[in-house]
C-alpha cells in the first residue's frame, strides 16, 4: 500500500496509509457528482462503492450517512410505501446481518453543506440496506445489478426485477503513530 509520512506540530511521526482506486482511474465524489470529471474523489472517510452506473450519485456512498439512514429508517414496516419491507434474500447474498432481514432503500449521500437525507417515499432507487430491526448495527448494503440477468421482464425501466449484488465497503485511510517505535529502536 502507498503511504503518507509526516511529522506534526508536536514533533510525533505519524503515517497515513492510502489505497489505491479500483475499478477506474479517478474515483467519482458521490457528493458532487457535476463536478467529478474534474477532480479525483479525496476519502477521508470510509465509503461504499457501487456498480450503479447510469446514476453517478449512486456509485459511491459515504459509509457514516449510510449508518444514518439504518439507524433512522422507520421501525413501523411499510411506514413509506411499501418500506421498509421483509427481504428473503432470493435469490441468496453472503449477508452479514442477521435474519428475519428488512430492507430499506438508501438515498445517495448529501453533497458538502447539505442537510442528510433519507428515503421519504416515491422511486426508491437502485441502493438497499439490508438489517436485522433487533441489531441495525449489522448491516449490509446492495445495489439493484442491470448487469445481472432479471427475474422478470423490466417493463422499459432498468431496475425492476434486477437482482442485487452487493456494495463494497472501503474502509478509511489508517492512520499509524510511528513515533513510539522510532523511540523504542533507539
Amino acid at each position: 500500500m502507498p503511504s503518507q509520512s509526516g511529522t506534526s506540530s508536536s514533533s510525533q511521526t505519524y503515517k497515513i496509509e492510502t489505497v489505491k482506486p479500483t475499478k477506474r482511474k479517478a474515483q467519482k465524489d458521490a457528493a458532487e457528482p457535476d463536478a467529478s470529471d474534474s477532480r479525483e474523489f479525496v476519502r477521508r472517510g470510509s465509503y461504499y462503492e457501487t456498480g450503479v452506473t447510469d446514476q453517478p450519485e449512486c456509485t459511491v456512498l459515504q459509509a457514516s450517512d449510510v449508518r444514518r439512514q439504518v439507524q433512522e429508517a422507520p421501525k413501523l414496516m411499510k411506514s413509506v410505501g411499501k418500506y421498509p419491507g421483509h427481504y428473503n434474500n432470493n435469490p441468496p447474498l453472503p449477508l452479514s446481518a442477521n435474519k428475519p432481514y428488512r430492507e430499506f432503500p438508501v438515498v445517495p449521500s448529501p453533497a458538502p453543506g447539505r442537510t442528510p437525507q433519507n428515503y421519504r417515499g416515491g422511486e426508491p432507487g437502485p441502493i438497499r440496506a439490508f438489517y436485522n430491526e433487533q441489531d441495525r448495527s449489522h448491516f449490509d448494503v446492495a445495489y439493484k445489478d442491470a448487469t445481472k440477468p432479471p427475474r422478470g421482464p423490466r417493463n422499459g425501466s432498468p431496475y425492476p426485477n434486477s437482482n442485487f449484488s452487493l456494495a463494497t465497503y472501503h474502509a478509511a485511510p489508517t492512520v499509524v503513530d510511528t513515533s513510539k517505535s522510532k523511540k523504542a529502536k533507539k
